[in-house]
C-alpha cells in the first residue's frame, strides 16, 4: 500500500491507536500484501522493511513514494484511522484488528481513506 497524497509533515501524533487490515491463517497473523511476517499479538514490532527503494543511506531508512506529486516518505505500517474504512476493502480471509502505534512517519490518504503510516505498531487483542 501507498499513500496517494501526503497531507501533513506537522504534528504527529506521539501514541494513538488505528487499525490494520491482516491475512488470519490458522492461528498467525500475516500482513495484507507480505505474508512472510507472523504479526505477534500484544508486542511491540518495529518495521525493518527492506523492500522499498533505497533513498541513499540517510539513517538507514527506506522510503515510498505516494502517487500523486512523488513526495517521499518513510516505509512503516500503513494504518487505517477508522475501522469502517479498514473492513470495507476488506477481502475474503482478512480481518481487521486494532492496533497501537507510535513513531509516525507520515498522514495522508489512500483512495479516499486517512491513512497513517507508523514505524512501531503493536496488535491488541
Amino acid at each position: 500500500m501507498c499513500l496517494d497524497k501526503i497531507d501533513s509533515k506537522a504534528d504527529y501524533p506521539t501514541k494513538m491507536f488505528g487499525w490494520k487490515i491482516f491475512n488470519m491463517c490458522r492461528d498467525c497473523l500475516h500482513g495484507q500484501y507480505y505474508n512472510n511476517f507472523r504479526f505477534p499479538i500484544e508486542k511491540w514490532i518495529k518495521d525493518t522493511n527492506k523492500n522499498e527503494i533505497p533513498r541513499g543511506t540517510f539513517n538507514d531508512r527506506w522510503y515510498h513514494f505516494n502517487r500523486i506529486d512523488c513526495l517521499e516518505y518513510q516505509s512503516g505500517f500503513h494504518l487505517y484511522t477508522k475501522k469502517e474504512d479498514a473492513e470495507e476493502v476488506c477481502s475474503y480471509g482478512e480481518i481487521v484488528k486494532k492496533v497501537e502505534f507510535e513513531d509516525v512517519v507520515a498522514i495522508g490518504t489512500q483512495g479516499k481513506r486517512d491513512i497513517i503510516v507508523a514505524r512501531r505498531i503493536k496488535v491488541l487483542r
